[in-house]
């Protein structure tokens, strides 16, 4: 359980970071839909989209929904 412990506590800090990845993704992709005619840039949204399902996937391992660790310990799907 102290093993978990240790996990959570650094999922905890990837999932803050995450979180301002986000942040600054939306920030950068509404800059450039204002320059580029509506149109989003789609690595930025694929980039998104990654983020996103890693935040879900460390939430389920923090709320133990999950014993599988997010990614760096598994593959990122």
């Amino acid at each position: 359980l102290f093993t978990r412990l240790i996990y959570m506590i650094l999922i905890w800090f990837m999932i803050s970071f995450a979180s301002t990845i986000i942040g600054v993704l939306a920030v950068l992709q509404f800059i450039i839909m204002l320059v580029n005619n509506k149109q989003p840039n789609e690595r930025l949204a694929e980039l998104g989209t990654d983020v996103g399902i890693w935040v879900a996937k460390a939430t389920r391992y923090q709320t133990a929904g999950s014993e599988v660790k997010p990614w760096p310990w598994t593959e990122l799907d």
